[in-house]
C-alpha cells in the first residue's frame, strides 16, 4: 500500500503513457518539480522580503545536498516540496488583495497540496491559523467579504481532496491494524 494520495502517481502515469516507461520520465519529473521549487522559493522570499532574499533563499535549496537528493528520486517528495511554496505564494497574493479570483487561485494549490501528500494537513492547518489571524487585523469593513472569499477557498479544497478521502479511510484503518 502506497501511503501517498493518488494524484502524483496518475500524473506520472499519464507521462509514461506520453514518454514511455524509463527511469529519465519518473526521475525527470521529481527535477523537473525540484527546478520549479527552486523558482518558488524565489517568488517567496522576494514577496516576504525582498528579490535579494529570494535569490538567497533560491540558491539556498539549489545547492541544497537533500533537495538534490529527492530531485532524482522518482518519488512525490519534490511535488511536495513545490505545493507547499505555491500554496504559501497563493496565500500571500490572497492576503494581499482580497478577491475571488486570489480565494479560487489559493483554494486550487490547497486542493493541489493535499491530493499530494496527507502530511500536507498540518501545512493546511498552519495555513488556517494565519487566515484566523489575519481576520483580527484586516479593517473590520472588510470582514464580511474577507469570510466569503475564504469560505470559498475552503469549499474548493475540499471538493479537490474528497476523492482522496477514501484514501485516507483506508490508510487510516491499517495503521489502526498495526497497532492493534
Amino acid at each position: 500500500r502506497e501511503g501517498f494520495p493518488y494524484f502524483y502517481f496518475l500524473l506520472l502515469k499519464t507521462l509514461y503513457a506520453i514518454f514511455g516507461y524509463s527511469p529519465i520520465v519518473s526521475r525527470g519529473l521529481s527535477a523537473v518539480l525540484g527546478i520549479l521549487s527552486i523558482y518558488m522559493i524565489a517568488k517567496l522570499g522576494e514577496k516576504m522580503f525582498s528579490k535579494q532574499a529570494g535569490i538567497f533563499a533560491a540558491l539556498i535549496l539549489a545547492f541544497s545536498e537533500y533537495a538534490i537528493f529527492i530531485s532524482q528520486d522518482a518519488r512525490p517528495y519534490t511535488f511536495y516540496l513545490f505545493s507547499v511554496l505555491l500554496t504559501y505564494n497563493f496565500l500571500i497574493n490572497y492576503l494581499k488583495d482580497v478577491s475571488k479570483i486570489n480565494a479560487i487561485k489559493y483554494g486550487l494549490s490547497l486542493g493541489l497540496l493535499l491530493n499530494v501528500n496527507f502530511f500536507a494537513a498540518i501545512n493546511v492547518v498552519s495555513q488556517g491559523i494565519l487566515l484566523v489571524l489575519f481576520y483580527f487585523i484586516i479593517d473590520a469593513n472588510n470582514r464580511k467579504i474577507y469570510i466569503k472569499y475564504t469560505l470559498l477557498t475552503i469549499i474548493i479544497t475540499f471538493i479537490l481532496f474528497a476523492p482522496n478521502i477514501y484514501k485516507l479511510l483506508l490508510l487510516s484503518i491499517s495503521i489502526q491494524s498495526i497497532h492493534t
